[in-house]
């Protein structure tokens, strides 16, 4: 009995019986028994499905005081679910996300108007995202005013000066 994830045979074996350690995704496991110099049967396996990757909480938006939009992927399987906690402590509990996407947007509801959480995604393999730190709105919606000088509609062969000053309620937020 001879085994190899490459198609070269190198170890031989006279078990009837062995195993191969697979450690990444799409390799193929080829196995032949020979009689001398003579292959009485070959055959191989395709080995699929191993993700050894985490997921990532792509974004995370507060849609009200209590709730928020979160958008999840994951590059190798899929998102299976995600947690959104107070804390930092790595949650055992997930929701699902009733998907099977690499990508999905979910809302949470039913959380506290100007609370900080963390949210976690865990994809079909397992595997658990860092935390994502964000908080619901307080109530009133930060707003953003953008000027220039010179004034818009100014010709100018300098730079422009643009200010950017943040409005209402900016104490959970930076400005980046």
């Amino acid at each position: 009995l001879q085994t190899s994830t490459t198609g070269r045979y190198s170890n031989a074996s006279s078990n009837t019986s062995t195993t191969v350690t697979v450690s990444s995704n799409n390799t193929t496991v080829y196995a032949r028994l020979r009689n001398g110099t003579t292959t009485v049967v070959s055959n191989s396996l395709k080995v699929t499905n191993i993700d050894k990757d985490k997921p990532t909480v792509d974004s995370v938006t507060s849609k009200s005081t209590t709730s928020l939009k979160i958008t999840l992927s994951d590059s190798t399987s899929y998102v299976k679910g995600y947690a959104v906690t107070t804390s930092t402590t790595q949650p055992s509990t997930f929701t699902s996300t009733g998907s099977t996407s690499k990508s999905v947007t979910v809302t949470k509801s039913g959380l506290s108007a100007g609370t900080k959480y963390y949210v976690w995604a865990k994809d079909a393999a397992g595997n658990i995202s860092s935390y994502y730190e964000t908080a619901t709105s307080s109530g009133t919606t930060p707003t953003l005013t953008l000027t220039q000088s010179p004034a818009a509609g100014t010709w100018t062969n300098g730079n422009v000066t643009v200010t950017i000053t943040a409005n209402n309620n900016t104490s959970n937020y930076t400005l980046q």
